[in-house]
């Protein structure tokens, strides 16, 4: 009688343990399917935006002088944030942090994401200045902007890796989608 209690709670345990794994596997796939990248900017005219989220525009036709990204994955991850100032990069400025001093104009930006949210996601973004309009697509810490111009607006996408998705980068430039092909192959 012991040994069939014990057989019965084994057999029970194990199929406990296989619900809790496909449970994960399907929490994982969800999570990793919906992150969500937030920004919002801040200009002299016209202060802190309203964060926008997932590839909609964000600022107006003023100069950009700071720049805050927030991320939503319930795995680990953040966004990375390098911005170019008079010719000048910042240190690494992660999630919730402002980047730049309200005081002069960011000319570039470099994203990148970390831990589990870099291994799932690319992260693609671009900006838009005065003088050359929309510029293209750039990704996980490539350089989006020029060093001379400042940038007025900028648009940001997290997509997962495991999906082809230059349909969604409208108007990206040959270069991004040779870089973005190398990447899947």
């Amino acid at each position: 009688m012991k040994s069939k209690i014990k057989a019965n709670y084994k057999i029970l345990l194990i199929a406990l343990g296989i619900i809790l794994a496909i449970v994960l596997g399907i929490i994982s796939n969800y999570n990793r399917k919906n992150a969500t990248v937030y920004y919002k900017t801040y200009t002299k005219e016209n202060g802190w935006t309203h964060y926008s989220k997932n590839g909609k525009t964000n600022g107006k036709d003023n100069d950009i002088k700071a720049i805050q990204f927030d991320v939503k994955y319930q795995n680990s991850g953040f966004v990375v944030s390098k911005i170019l100032v008079n010719g000048v990069w910042s240190e690494n400025v992660f999630s919730d942090e402002v980047n730049g001093n309200k005081e002069k104009n960011i000319t570039a930006i470099k994203l990148a994401l970390t831990d589990n949210l870099y291994h799932k996601n690319n992260i693609c973004y671009r900006v838009h200045n005065s003088k050359n309009k929309w510029l293209g697509w750039a990704c996980n810490g490539q350089e989006a902007g020029t060093i001379d111009t400042a940038i007025d607006k900028i648009e940001v996408k997290i997509l997962s890796k495991d999906k082809k998705y230059t349909e969604e980068l409208k108007d990206y430039d040959s270069k991004i989608k040779s870089y973005i092909e190398n990447i899947e192959e």
